[in-house]
């Protein structure tokens, strides 16, 4: 009996040593959704939307964010009989969202939608709808566009529209670019979340509300005002008011590499952490509510803009292999930072000099073999673009690190399906691939373990059923130099 005893006990340790090899073990349990914002290619009068939508589904992206101005949807001026709530109304002009909205589902995109913006008649005129826009009117905004988009309205002329369930409120709300007075805007912004709320939470009480969408300068000052809590730790309730809000996002644009910080009240890569210690606090102090006023336990932790210009063919920015290492770093500080979303801005170049942002994963025409970056030859059609070494790392993330005799590795899968995942590696000297562990990756497509190693050079890759990820180095690179997100083109000479 106890031989049988102990062969059994054998028995299970080496199928729990097993169990343990193939499964990998998250630090989170979030999942990391990956998507893009590009209000050129995607929603363009040029026809440029579809093809840009599949783009997107093929670099394992799953949403797609886009903005409805306000004040483009509704009247330049308020008609006497207008019905702001009423998806309806003549006055509207929801043309353009329409199509964008029918482009994303139908190539299996979930939309997130944007309302910012506000008419003359609904804010200050003369400010681009950018000083004291009306809550109220906002608001009944939020409502007309939830109705629309619910999935239930068929408008005259045309087939049923399309369900939208994700909503976010305003953008970068802390510049005042885009929302004004600077000392009163989280106040407003505050209104404002719990106005869209309210309207879109009693269409659907599934529908998810984002706020936040906060620039990187000033984003985590302005979060604790906008939440009312105190400036320093432990963080305390200093106001009664509460928001309603599922998610909270923002745009941690870095000067640096995945680690840099910003410190003080701003964010960037390495200070998601004290942005998300933020909103945990809230949660904690009932600071934030659901669609029935009762406190909720946990809000959900978004980037909703991010990226970085690559050369080429931006001379001032970063170096592709760099870029390739960077793009795959950044989602895994971002998914060990809590983030579950992430929106990668944009899905291809802009020309330059015109334009600041050469950001994208798809070279703009022939500039991925121009040194000057082909300027001119970015026109509407994108059918010339040409994939960026970095797509392949947006796609399949994968890092590996070595430290104290392991090697710890991190990836998720393209679009986050199932399936088994052999990782391997190769000498710094080359030669060949070798399998080294098979792992399975939870049911977001997460893994993660650590290996006893004694490999500190050379390269690491993940291999799956959709190919494999960019070879991560064990060496860490220098950044070489001041590197900005932004580099130069625009206003900024190159």
């Amino acid at each position: 009996m106890r031989s049988t005893i102990r062969r059994l006990t054998l028995t299970f340790a080496v199928l729990a040593w097993a169990v343990a090899a193939l499964t990998s073990s998250t630090a989170g349990a979030q999942p990391l959704r990956t998507g893009f914002l590009d209000e050129e290619a995607l929603f363009s009068d040029s026809g440029t939307g579809p093809l840009a939508m599949h783009r997107i589904h093929g670099a394992g992206g799953t949403t797609v964010r886009f903005m409805i101005y306000w004040r483009d949807v509704a009247p330049k001026s308020r008609p006497a009989n207008f019905n702001p709530a009423d998806p309806g109304d003549p006055a509207y002009n929801w043309g353009k969202a329409d199509a964008e909205i029918r482009y994303a589902v139908a190539a299996g995109l979930k939309p997130i939608v944007d309302l910012a913006r506000a008419p003359d008649w609904a804010s200050d005129p003369g400010t681009s709808g950018a000083r004291r826009p009306s809550p109220r009117q906002y608001g009944l905004f939020a409502r007309a566009a939830a109705l629309r988009y619910s999935g239930h309205f068929t408008p005259a002329g045309g087939a049923r529209l399309p369900h939208v369930r994700y909503w976010q409120v305003w953008n970068e709300p802390n510049y005042p670019y885009f929302l004004r007075p600077r000392e009163s805007a989280p106040a407003i912004y505050r209104r404002l979340i719990n106005a869209l709320a309210a309207r879109v939470h009693r269409v659907d009480s599934t529908n998810i509300v984002l706020a936040g969408g906060t620039g990187r300068i000033g984003a985590l000052s302005f979060a604790r005002d906008v939440l009312c809590l105190s400036s320093t730790k432990p963080y305390r309730s200093v106001c009664p008011n509460k928001v309603q809000f599922d998610a909270w996002g923002t745009n941690p644009y870095t000067s640096g590499g995945p680690r840099a910080r910003a410190g003080g009240g701003s964010v960037w890569l390495g200070d998601l952490p004290r942005l998300h210690s933020v909103l945990k606090a809230a949660t904690h102090l009932h600071k934030v509510v659901d669609v029935r006023g009762r406190a909720k336990r946990t809000v959900a932790f978004w980037v909703t803009e991010f990226s970085w210009d690559s050369y080429m063919p931006d001379p001032d920015a970063v170096r592709s292999a760099l870029h390739v290492r960077w793009t795959a770093e950044a989602l895994y500080r971002m998914w060990r930072a809590g983030v579950s979303t992430v929106i990668w801005f944009t899905v291809r170049d802009r020309p330059l000099p015109g334009s600041l942002w050469q950001s994208g994963l798809y070279y703009c025409g022939r500039s991925a073999t121009s040194d000057d970056g082909s300027g001119g030859m970015c026109g509407a059609s994108i059918s010339s673009d040409v994939a960026k070494p970095s797509l392949r790392a947006f796609k399949f993330p994968f890092v590996a690190y070595a430290a104290k005799g392991a090697v710890s590795v991190w990836g998720r899968t393209p679009s986050g399906r199932r399936g088994f995942v052999k990782i391997e590696r190769k000498a710094a000297s080359g030669g060949t691939y070798a399998v080294v562990r098979t792992v399975r990756p939870n049911s977001a497509g997460i893994f993660r373990l650590k290996m006893a190693s004694r490999w500190t050079r050379g390269y690491y890759r993940a291999v799956g059923a959709a190919g494999s990820s960019a070879p991560f180095s064990l060496n860490r690179p220098s950044a070489g130099g001041k590197v900005t997100p932004f580099g130069c083109g625009g206003t900024v000479r190159c």
